[in-house]
């Protein structure tokens, strides 16, 4: 079948089946094997780039959008320099005709784009002045690193921790918030040293220690004392810590009786306290709470069916810290029953735990202000609310918080602490993007 080229004119014969071919054997590109893969060479005499269209216009043929002439095919390896929109010139090895040039010529050159400013462009010659510049870095906001005086007063204000003693590395956090009068909720699994945590915390604070052991059948007598029959008055561990002051530890708390534990409610949030006799006690300003436990106080968990739900008002109350495995306690309580030394222990435990208070006391001086606590506890109540029915997060979540970054806590870990029953994963949802 004869067709005439749409380029020259010329008839030409097309033989077989097929797609209906435009343009002559002399007018059509031939493909070539190159070193550099496949290439396009146009036998029209026009240094192997494709003809320009028709195209009044635009540029012609071997020329950039600026009527420069093109250079390509200039450089020993068959490269082509191309002058880029950044100013400079660039060699680039060309495949795709004036279409490719026209690309390259409207994008920033290589060294450009990858954020390095040469010293000279790719002829040799020296850029202008104007870009031979440096770039200025960004400026970053940096917090000023408070004076060592300035840690040495806050640490002198804040507890101590016992030395010579081998202790929980929690100890820091719980003794912290109990210097603020915080409740406490230390969870963990059995073992861990929970119950003496909170002996520890009374004899660093130099206060008495009243542990009460919770259990299904306990009942108001046992927290709030009673009248016998002869009319005396027999009084509890939580009357003796709330009047004259102490450290009151509910015990294995989650196995009590979640109506009894509720009762806490007004004595653990006001200043006074109605117990058995029907005295109106008001609160001892040392009176501490602490309460540990192996779940969340929601219920039973795998491996604790026989636990109790805590009423959320009351959970609220608390400041949740972990307690896991510590292992200088584990290695501690080996080398004791052995015999053993256990002084590397307790030097490593005192070592740690200065590093931690310290790191503490550095945060509380650079701490952020109340508006910023408030703004992050809001946009985590929206978050929480929209994904976990039933969890609410309260005005007391932006006290305990506000009150937690003055000791140093970043507000996305202080807030976490008020989240109990959401695992890791979905806590670190739902304070992601609040800055500390």
């Amino acid at each position: 079948m004869r067709r005439t080229c749409e380029r020259c004119g010329s008839t030409f014969a097309q033989e077989g089946k097929g797609r209906p071919r435009k343009l002559c054997t002399d007018c059509a590109p031939s493909r070539a094997k190159s070193g550099q893969g496949r290439s396009f060479q146009w036998n029209d005499g026009n240094d192997g780039r494709k003809p320009e269209p028709d195209a009044p216009d635009g540029p012609k043929v071997g020329e950039h959008s600026d009527g420069a002439a093109c250079k390509a095919g200039s450089m020993p390896d068959g490269r082509a320099m191309i002058h880029c929109r950044c100013g400079h010139d660039y060699p680039y090895r060309i495949r795709r005709g004036v279409s490719a040039i026209r690309f390259l010529e409207g994008k920033p050159c290589k060294r450009c784009e990858s954020g390095i400013l040469p010293d000279a462009d790719a002829d040799g010659g020296s850029l202008p002045e104007s870009e031979t510049e440096s770039i200025p870095e960004p400026e970053t906001e940096s917090i000023p690193e408070p004076e060592t005086a300035d840690i040495d007063a806050v640490l002198a204000s804040w507890p101590r921790v016992p030395e010579g003693a081998v202790f929980h590395p929690a100890l820091v956090d719980v003794l912290l918030l109990a210097s603020k009068r915080i409740p406490v909720w230390m969870q963990g699994p059995p073992g861990t040293s929970k119950s003496t945590l909170g002996e520890t915390v009374a004899d660093a604070l130099g206060l008495a220690f009243y542990p009460q052991s919770c259990r299904e059948t306990m009942t108001d007598a046992n927290l709030f004392g009673f009248v016998d029959a002869g009319g005396t008055y027999h009084r509890t561990p939580l009357r003796d810590a709330y009047e004259h002051g102490g450290v009151f530890v509910l015990d294995e708390v989650d196995n009590g009786n979640p109506n009894l534990t509720a009762a806490l409610n007004s004595a653990l949030s006001n200043g006074h306290c109605t117990f058995g006799d029907g005295a109106i006690i008001p609160r001892h300003p040392d009176f501490i709470v602490l309460a540990n436990a192996n779940t969340a106080g929601l219920g039973p968990e795998s491996g604790y069916i026989g636990r109790m739900g805590v009423d959320l008002a009351t959970r609220d109350r608390f400041v949740t810290v972990p307690v896991p495995i510590a292992d200088d306690v584990e290695e501690a309580m080996a080398a004791g029953a052995m015999g053993e030394d256990i002084s590397p222990m307790a030097a490593r435990c005192a070592r740690d735990a200065a590093k931690r208070l310290r790191d503490h006391a550095v945060r509380s001086l650079a701490r952020p202000d109340a508006a910023a606590v408030i703004a992050a506890v809001r946009t985590v109540r929206d978050r929480v609310e929209a994904r976990y029915r039933g969890s609410v997060v309260t005005p007391r979540c932006t006290l305990h918080a506000a009150t937690m970054v003055t000791l140093g806590w970043t507000i996305p870990d202080a807030i976490a602490r008020k989240l109990p029953g959401i695992d890791a994963a979905g806590i670190a949802s739902v304070v992601d993007g609040i800055r500390p």
